[in-house]
This record gives C-alpha cells, structure tokens and sequence, in this order.
C-alpha cells in the first residue's frame, strides 16, 4: 500500500479536528443495500467496485460510520466496504441474531459489491469484473467473531482475515446482556444522546473529535425522541461458539492488531487465539490504545493494516491445514 494520505478536499468541519481527520471525512462514501433473509442490510463503500476489495467489520452496537476517518487512506488500492450487521446501524432488525446470520450477511456484502461471482446470499447478481484476489476482511471486536465465522463458511475465499481487538469467547453481553444493554433508551434531543455517548467497553479516549464524530452518526430520531441507532436485543446470544473454536477452522491467512492497553485482548488471551488457530499469525501491538484502538490511535492503526496489506500485495500464500 502506499503511504499517501486521503486526497486533500475542503475542510467541512471547524474546531480541534486536526486536517488529516477532517479531509477523510469530507470524502463521502457510497451507500447500498442488500437484502439478506428477508433484512436489508446497508453498507458504505470508498474507492471503485473494479479494486480489490477490503472489508472493514464493525463491532457490537457499532455501525459502519466508525470507519469513515480511517477507509479513505486506502482507497486508492482498494474497494473498502464497511457492512452494517443486522440491528446495526441502517440496516433492518430481527428478532433474533446470532453470528452465523451476521456472517452471511457479510458474505452478501461481498457478493453485492461484485467480488464473489454468486447471488445465493444477495438479491442481486455478483459482478464478472470481479478482481482476481480474494477480499482481506477486518474485523473489530465483534466484527473479528463475524469475520472468523465468515471465513469458515467460504473456505478459500478470503485472501487473510484481520482480527481486531477480538475477545477470547461469545462474552459477556452474549450470555447474559450487561447493564449498559438492559433496554432502549431514548432521549428528548438529539444533543441529549450525543451527550450521553460512552465506548463500550468504558475507556478514556484523548481524542475528542473521533468520539464526537461516532457520537454523532450513532443516533436516529424514533418517534419524536433521540435513540441509538443499534437494537439491544442483539445483546442475548445464548449457545455461541467460542472464539478459540472457530478459529480452529480458519483456512485463511490470519493476524492480530491489539490495543497494548486492552481490557479485552490481553496478551494472555491472544496467545489462547493463536494457539487456537495452529499457525504463525502476526500480533501487532498498538501503544497507548485501548480496546477502540482506531479511536485512541488512528494514524497507527492504518499504518499497521498498510504493514499487513503490504505483506499480502499479490495474495497471502496459501495456509496448510
């Protein structure tokens, strides 16, 4: 990957952004849908559908807006799709979920924006133009465990899978959902919800304006009052597989990029999911972050994934089994 920075467009925002934040803002994405059992599933995409893809994953009662500071700087080189999982975001809900759902809702992403030639997923048919490697997928947090379950359902078609900050089991809020999950809340105004935006899981975060900027798209009006945009029943998974367990059957190339800071990849538990997978997989530390690492160290963090892209330019060679 190259080491250029988003290409330079007015600054839409004023304050304490600094102008590399601001510029990738500026750039809008493409938005789309798929529909997937019957639930539209939306997505965001940077860059020409005729590049390789990479896919960027969310986590638990995130969206794809996350990411929009951090896909422009690879758009050049690639088509980056950010999905929004089922009760996420702008996509629909349903009554229950479970991460085999959200993988396939993933896979439909890759279908819909060209790169796997099949429309069993998607409502609508894969594109012939398709580049010849296969998608690099990364996921953070939950997005890791939707993206390892992605992989072991199409064996051989993901070029590497990127685990973000991934958690050793379902978790917590996947047995029993936590306080933070409990019910629906609103707010009178849609200020009043940005004001009583917090990372979950709780973490100091230096960098205000990338808050702000999540705070912000993480909201949507609900009846006249201000709601976040996630369903929190998305919380009560009982009976899912253990992280360790999928990663068992993981094919694809697979890496580590972690918060050194972390609550929830610790230096313990990431060497469980290493052994787990059974291969050499590179494990990156980023100084200084937490579990949101992108939020605490942006330019880190895309320098880290370029590191990564780099080594897998042509297609990360084959893992044996």
């Amino acid at each position: 990957s190259t080491a250029r920075s988003p290409p330079r467009v007015a600054d839409p925002l004023a304050g304490d952004a600094p102008a590399w934040f601001t510029t990738a803002l500026a750039i809008q994405p493409e938005r789309d849908v798929v529909v997937v059992d019957g639930c539209p599933v939306s997505y965001l995409r940077w860059g020409s559908p005729a590049q390789r893809l990479l896919v960027l994953q969310h986590g638990g009662a995130s969206h794809a807006h996350w990411w929009s500071f951090i896909a422009p700087f690879f758009m050049d080189e690639w088509c980056v799709v950010a999905p929004e999982l089922s009760g996420h975001g702008d996509s629909g809900w349903r009554d229950e979920y479970c991460l085999e759902q959200w993988a396939e809702e993933m896979l439909a992403v890759v279908d819909g924006v060209g790169v796997v030639d099949t429309d069993r997923h998607s409502t609508r048919a894969g594109r012939p133009d398709r580049p010849p490697a296969s998608p690099i997928v990364v996921g953070h947090s939950l997005g890791s465990q939707v993206a390892a379950v992605a992989a072991t359902r199409a064996p051989g078609g993901f070029g590497a899978v990127v685990l973000c900050d991934p958690p050793r089991g379902p978790g917590r809020a996947a047995r029993r959902p936590g306080r933070h999950f409990q019910r629906q809340v609103s707010y009178p105004t849609r200020q009043a919800a940005i004001d009583h935006f917090k990372p979950i899981p709780r973490q100091p975060c230096d960098n205000v304006f990338a808050v702000r900027h999540v705070a912000e798209t993480s909201v949507t009006e609900r009846e006249g009052r201000w709601a976040w945009k996630f369903d929190w029943r998305l919380f009560a998974r009982p009976g899912e597989r253990n992280m360790r367990e999928v990663l068992a059957n993981v094919s694809a190339p697979v890496a580590f990029v972690c918060g050194a800071l972390s609550a929830v990849a610790t230096p313990d538990r990431v060497a469980e999911l290493v052994e787990a997978y059974g291969r050499p997989a590179p494990v990156v530390w980023l100084p200084e972050a937490h579990h949101h690492v992108w939020l605490d160290q942006p330019l880190a963090f895309v320098t880290a994934l370029r590191a990564l892209l780099s080594g897998w330019a042509d297609g990360p060679p084959a893992v044996a089994g």
